[in-house]
């Protein structure tokens, strides 16, 4: 992989079935590099990570990562479906 594709590369959060990476670390070579909800540009941010962030890689889909959500990210789930 060149480094211009690892700069363009966003890492995603999919539940799509894929080939599981658990237990593989990364390193984050962008400047900044995107997070969003799915494998794709045209979904929504929900973080970013700068450069020499560590992540947990969970799985991989046509060239995006599912990790491990990073502490800053800000999501939400409906309350319908939560006992609490």
């Amino acid at each position: 992989m060149t480094i211009k594709q690892r700069v363009a590369l966003v890492v995603s959060f999919s539940l799509a079935t894929v080939s599981s990476f658990a237990g593989v670390e990364g390193v984050v070579v962008a400047t900044r590099l995107n997070v969003r909800v799915r494998p794709g540009t045209k979904y929504t941010q929900v973080a970013q990570l700068k450069k020499e962030t560590k992540v947990a890689v969970l799985r991989h889909k046509d060239g995006w990562y599912e990790i491990s959500a990073p502490s800053d990210a800000k999501v939400w789930i409906s309350s319908l479906f939560i006992d609490d």
